[in-house]
């Protein structure tokens, strides 16, 4: 899975590669932000199949939406957002998809 960067629609992580049990920081200056909502909330999970999918209120601040969370174990997070009157920015259909790495076990 390549590595994308989603900056350019408005949607940063605080770390640039992500493991399991990772808590990260969630940034989001999109389409909806930049429509005007007054809100936003993060919809995340993890593979194809959302797994452990939640919805997670944002906080609206100078640089936009961001809220923080704790990464699972898992391959991928996938990440959309939607506001109070179910607009919802899903990067076209296609979702904003970031890959989970693993952690490389220390060799004694």
């Amino acid at each position: 899975m390549a590595i994308k960067s989603y900056e350019e629609n408005g949607v940063s992580l605080s770390k640039k590669t992500i493991y399991g049990g990772d808590r990260i920081k969630i940034t989001y200056k999109g389409l909806l932000a930049e429509a005007g909502a007054e809100s936003i909330y993060l919809h995340s999970g993890y593979g194809s199949e959302w797994s452990g999918s939640t919805y997670t209120p944002m906080q609206k601040g100078a640089d936009g939406f961001s809220t923080e969370i704790q990464i699972l174990e898992g391959k991928s997070l996938q990440l959309c957002f939607k506001d109070p009157a179910d607009n919802w920015d899903n990067n076209s259909g296609e979702n904003y998809v970031f890959k989970i790495s693993a952690r490389r076990s220390k060799k004694a």
